[in-house]
């Protein structure tokens, strides 16, 4: 149990995260001497052009984002989607999920990009339809079985990475990336490219209609060009 300024963190996992630091550089720089505070609140300088617009939230300046989500006491990744969201403006958003993520569902790799389904990739093409869906789901299911594939599912990452669960399809983006600081998944999980190429090209199938489709545009993190 770790406390930070009055608050409890079930370990140095959730304080990292609550702060949006990395668990590794987080443990890294505590094992160097720094203190707590520093670890978490240092903030890595840019190298080159940085932006010199203000941050304002409640008529009060702030001199990141990190702290004017730790202001706001939200979630650093929750603030930066919002705030990307509206253009440089925080303004909380409020979105109906669309669709729940399932302990049994098996990520998979597709033109060097992680998905949860294949019916989900269906589901974002204009000529979507749910039996030939649900027809081709199937069949992909029996080609990993016969192929011997993993059958990691999201429980599995969410238990043996210590990562939160998803809830939502609209989360899967930004789980993907934090299991990726964990395990190496271009080696543990199912590449289904050479098989569904095809099927997904006569489905008029594009990686950004997907993520258009289930709101899963990745925001971009304070920093990123």
């Amino acid at each position: 149990m770790k406390i930070y300024k009055g608050k409890e963190y079930n370990s140095k996992k959730a304080l990292a995260k609550a702060y949006g630091i990395n668990e590794k550089k987080f443990c890294e720089r505590l094992r160097v001497g720094w203190s707590i505070e520093q670890a978490l609140e240092h903030e890595e300088r840019n190298v080159g052009p940085t932006s010199k617009k203000k941050i304002y939230i409640d008529e009060k300046e702030f001199k990141s984002l990190r702290k004017a989500a730790e202001y706001l006491d939200i979630p650093y990744t929750n603030f930066l989607r919002d705030y990307n969201k509206n253009g440089g403006n925080y303004n909380p958003i409020e979105e109906e999920p669309l669709v729940s993520i399932k302990g049994n569902t098996r990520p998979f790799l597709y033109d060097r990009h992680i998905y949860p389904s294949l019916n989900l990739m269906l589901m974002s093409c204009n000529n979507y339809d749910e039996s030939e869906s649900r027809r081709l789901s199937v069949n992909f299911s029996n080609i990993r079985v016969k192929c011997n594939a993993a059958q990691i599912d999201i429980e599995d990452l969410t238990v043996y990475g210590d990562i939160d669960k998803p809830k939502f399809i609209n989360d899967f983006e930004c789980f993907i990336q934090e299991v990726s600081l964990v395990f190496d998944l271009a080696n543990i999980l199912f590449d289904a490219t050479e098989y569904l190429q095809d099927k997904l090209v006569r489905a008029a199938f594009s990686r950004e209609a997907y993520l258009r489709y289930h709101n899963m545009n990745r925001p971009k993190m304070e920093g990123e060009q």
